[in-house]
């Protein structure tokens, strides 16, 4: 593994980030499909 906790940190950090964005993204997608306007 890599021995830079920070760069560890920092990779961590933009995972969760871009993982919770895709999050949102997909309920929204889901919640407008199921809700007819």
């Amino acid at each position: 593994m890599s021995k830079h906790p920070r760069l560890r940190q920092a990779a961590w950090f933009v995972a969760l980030y871009l993982g919770g964005i895709a999050a949102v993204a997909c309920v929204a997608g889901l919640f407008r499909l199921l809700v007819p306007h």
